[in-house]
């Protein structure tokens, strides 16, 4: 099988080309995590399939090094890219990809016959706790608080029915009774922003965002390694993300620039995550801490996400490393 490893400020891919391969577009897994094994293959963070589309020029299918398949991936969408173009699968600067987080419009930016940069449209992401997913506190009061009053009388139906007329100071009140977590919002149609929630032997105040795939975001001052694989493992399976997250530890450096570190669902930590320092934006921007152009850096080059009243842009490379054949 022919392949072609490519990367994204430092987030590896394998990509391929399985228009004509005969394999369902859910049935990549088992190859993913044999082919991103990085002892005993070519290894990388994810594989990155080329499929036909009826709705877009073309269709991205990734799955991560762990053999699950994700919605999106923002680095692997602009390596995807690169591979479609120089490859002659679309042959236009300007092209829309399938994925399923839905459709994403592509512009390479070509300088002396070679892409540069490319531009992807992220979407608007999504700050809803339910699209997160995440649970709130009042799913968290529910699960705690019935088990401990007449409230098991109640179905959890009537409880939310009964929410509406309970003020979001008296749910704060009642929140001293959560020993595990302290988890403000009253309703799961409300943001998840700048909660504290206890991970081990420590509190964070988290901030959640859907951008194709879940990411969470905690601001530091600092970058600690150790801290970064501790705590972002067990943030990415706490019981709070039925679905897992993404987790991003940003560091502001002024209202232009940012750095990130991820601790990504899947495949643990990475060099850059596109999604990833999409969502640090979006939620900088959303808490005033930076302006609607912002550069974000991490630990294997700098994008820059561009956020419109529509959408949020991000910009930037897409480095082929090699080609070859896979022996499977």
């Amino acid at each position: 099988m022919k392949f072609w490893k490519l990367h994204g400020i430092g987030n590896d891919f394998i990509a391929i080309d399985g228009r004509f391969d005969g394999i369902d577009s859910n049935e990549y897994s088992k190859l993913a995590s044999t082919v991103c094994h990085r002892k005993f293959s070519v290894g990388a963070d994810g594989l990155l399939v080329v499929k036909n589309s009826d709705v877009a020029d073309v269709e991205m299918v990734y799955y991560n090094s762990d053999g699950s398949r994700a919605h999106m991936c923002g680095n692997g969408i602009r390596c995807f890219s690169k591979f479609a173009y120089e490859n002659k699968i679309v042959e236009k600067d300007e092209f829309e990809v399938y994925t399923l987080d839905g459709i994403k419009k592509i512009s390479l930016n070509i300088v002396d016959n070679k892409i540069n940069t490319i531009k992807v449209d992220m979407g608007k992401g999504s700050f809803l706790a339910e699209d997160v997913p995440v649970k709130t506190y009042y799913e968290k009061f529910i699960t705690i608080e019935s088990s401990k009053n007449e409230s098991d009388k109640i179905s959890n139906d009537s409880l939310k029915n009964e929410s509406n007329k309970i003020s979001n100071d008296s749910l704060k009140n009642e929140s001293d009774k959560i020993a595990s977590e302290s988890l403000k919002n009253n309703s799961k149609e409300e943001f998840f922003i700048e909660q504290e929630v206890q991970v081990l032997d420590k509190k964070f105040k988290m901030s959640s965002i859907l951008m194709g795939v879940p990411h969470t975001i905690i601001f530091v001052d600092e970058f600690i390694m150790e801290d970064i694989l501790k705590y972002g493992s067990a943030i990415e399976k706490h019981s709070i993300f039925p679905e897992k997250t993404n987790v991003n530890f940003v560091k502001v450096i002024d209202k232009n620039n940012i750095e990130v570190r991820t601790f990504e669902r899947g495949c643990g930590y990475t060099f850059g995550c596109g999604t990833g320092m999409t969502a640090s934006a979006m939620i900088c921007k959303y808490l005033g801490k930076t302006t609607d152009s912002v550069n974000v850096s991490s630990e294997g080059g700098t994008v820059t996400i561009d956020i419109t009243d529509e959408n949020a842009f991000m910009t930037g490379p897409a480095i082929k490393i090699c080609e070859g054949i896979l022996e499977l």
